[in-house]
């Protein structure tokens, strides 16, 4: 899905997100001030929320089941370790 928004406007979106403490940081709250400085109107800003909330990665999950995989591994190791 490339090309749906213009390179420049991306660019100041990424800019907002950066400028807001990160919990103040959420797709809605960059798109209301992209909407208040003009960059996107309301149609633009509720169809990337509707894409972004459809494509969204929930990296904290993710990283969670990293680390129970992790911690299991390393207890299967010692607990094999322990038996030798």
């Amino acid at each position: 899905m490339r090309g749906l928004l213009d390179h420049k406007i991306a660019g100041e979106l990424i800019e907002i997100a950066k400028c807001l403490h990160y919990s103040e940081r959420s797709y809605e709250r960059v798109l209301a001030l992209a909407l208040e400085r003009g960059l996107l109107g309301a149609g633009g800003c509720d169809r990337l929320l509707h894409l972004f909330k459809e494509r969204r990665v929930d990296l904290k999950k993710l990283d969670a089941i990293e680390v129970v995989k992790k911690v299991a591994e390393l207890s299967l190791a010692h607990h094999r370790a322990r038996r030798h």
